[in-house]
């Protein structure tokens, strides 16, 4: 079995649901890199505990890993099980193309010994697939591919946290960041979105577009006068039985929070009438409406906010459909 396979597994825990969320977005921001301009963050323990993840999203993955026999096997040499010992994943990167690519925080309750245990023993059967590094008192696993010649690296900074960068000074540096209990390096604004919200969404995105803006095309000059108004973004989704979605923008001044406002406006009524004119989408035409024409908008000083609300009684009609 070659390295990217158990790779995946360990990726796998990271994305499955776990135990009860006890741990707050507050305690991510020690482990991210300076740098970082983007930050994704999933508690997918709340997402699959939810009523809507009970009944669309839990059969199907309980169902899958029942068919999974060697990832199965893998999962119990770790000692990880998927549905339990894995709570949330954070994933952070920096603005602009960097070697470094940012880190990636998987929070749980990892069984150190009995993964060391596990290590060792793959690496008999497949020699130099997994290289164990010192770190003064840490372990770094340097993960190989034969068909890539990039690694990984992985270190757990306790037992309830593993991080895993392309770039071994990213994880060692959060290491270090972590230990040194210095205040948060990250850029203020996304410091702030990073360390606000209740803990229960279920997805969010945030975001500092300062060197974002340089991945847009420049051919548009209507969109990045727009994109230059933007300080910060966050979106966020929480499932209950229905999908609450938010997002709100910051921008420089109430004058460019009624620029962006205008435009988010004009968006919604431009899928409005794509939804309304498409023959392919008239039997969730009226759904689909339903739901855009819901979306609500407010302005507070020089915040933009959007909200939507979508009932669990309108996604099974349309699931339906």
């Amino acid at each position: 079995m070659h390295v990217r396979r158990l790779a995946w597994i360990l990726a796998l825990n990271g994305l499955l649901p776990l135990f009860a969320s006890q741990v707050r977005a507050t305690d991510i921001d020690k482990y991210l890199p300076e740098d970082t301009e983007l930050v994704l963050h999933a508690n997918i323990r709340q997402t699959l505990d939810s009523p809507l993840g009970k009944k669309y999203l839990l059969p199907p993955i309980t169902d899958a890993l029942k068919g999974q026999g060697e990832a199965q096997e893998i999962l119990n040499a770790l000692g990880l099980d998927p549905l339990k010992d894995v709570q949330s994943l954070t994933v952070a990167a920096p603005g602009k193309d960097s070697e470094k690519k940012g880190i990636v925080v998987l929070q749980g309750n990892f069984d150190l010994a009995k993964i060391q245990v596990a290590v060792e023993a793959f690496n008999q059967k497949q020699a130099n697939a997994i290289k164990v590094l010192k770190e003064g008192d840490v372990t770094v696993y340097e993960l190989r591919d034969p068909k890539h010649s990039k690694p990984a690296f992985a270190a757990f900074a306790d037992k309830n946290t593993l991080l895993v960068s392309p770039a071994k000074d990213q994880v060692t540096g959060a290491l270090t960041k972590k230990n040194a209990k210095k205040p948060s390096t990250l850029n203020k604004d996304l410091l702030a979105l990073v360390t606000e919200g209740t803990g229960k969404e279920s997805i969010w995105l945030a975001l500092v577009p300062n060197q974002l803006l340089d991945a847009l095309p420049k051919d548009n000059k209507q969109a990045m006068d727009i994109a230059k108004k933007v300080k910060s973004f966050k979106c966020s989704m929480t499932l209950t039985d229905g999908v609450q979605l938010s997002m709100r923008v910051q921008t420089p001044d109430a004058k460019a929070a009624g620029d962006v406002r205008q435009a988010l406006v004009v968006v919604q009524s431009f899928l409005l009438l794509a939804v309304t004119s498409n023959d392919q989408l008239k039997d969730f035409g009226p759904t689909l409406t339903d739901i855009l024409k819901s979306i609500k908008f407010k302005i507070d000083k020089s915040i933009v906010g959007m909200d939507l609300s979508v009932s669990g009684k309108l996604i099974e009609e349309g699931l339906k459909k």
